[in-house]
C-alpha cells in the first residue's frame, strides 16, 4: 500500500445578530450559519513493492514478485452543514439570567460517495437508498 496525499478545505459563513434595547431585560438573538468541509485523498505515485520469499533472496536482491498501482486510488468527500437559531437572553433579576432558544440544523453530503458492484451485490438497492436518504 502506497502513501496518500491529503488535501482539505473548510469554508464557514456566520451571521450572529443581537438586538440590544435600553432598559429591556431581554436580548433577542438570531444566528444563521453554513459550513462546507471538503477533503480529497489521492494515492501518491510510487515505484512499487518488491516481495521476497526469504532473507537470503533479499540479500541476493532476487525478488519473488513486484507489484505497482497503475491507476492510483482517489477519493473525494464533502459535507455541507447549515443552521438557523433564534433565542433570547432574559435577565430576570440581577442574579438570575435565563438563556433559551431554538436551533434547526441540516446536513448534506456534497456529492454521493461512489457505490461499488461488490457492495450492491451484498446489499441490493440499499447503498443507493442510503445515499439518497430514503428507505427500501
Amino acid at each position: 500500500m502506497g502513501s496518500f496525499l491529503n488535501e482539505g478545505m473548510t469554508v464557514e459563513l456566520l451571521n450572529d445578530t443581537h438586538l440590544f434595547a435600553r432598559r429591556s431585560p431581554h436580548e433577542p438573538r438570531l444566528v444563521v450559519g453554513t459550513r462546507l468541509d471538503f477533503t480529497r485523498q489521492r494515492e501518491a505515485p510510487g515505484s512499487g513493492t518488491f516481495s521476497f520469499a526469504s532473507l537470503d533472496e533479499f540479500e541476493a536482491a532476487h525478488a519473488s514478485s513486484y507489484s505497482r498501482v497503475v491507476d492510483p486510488l482517489s477519493r473525494e468527500v464533502g459535507l455541507l452543514q447549515s443552521y438557523v437559531s433564534v433565542g433570547d437572553a432574559w435577565q430576570a433579576t440581577r442574579q438570575l439570567s435565563v438563556v433559551y432558544g431554538l436551533r434547526i440544523e441540516d446536513e448534506r453530503r456534497a456529492g454521493p460517495p461512489p457505490s461499488t458492484d461488490e457492495l450492491d451485490s451484498v446489499f441490493p438497492g440499499q447503498i443507493a437508498a442510503d445515499v439518497a436518504g430514503t428507505t427500501v
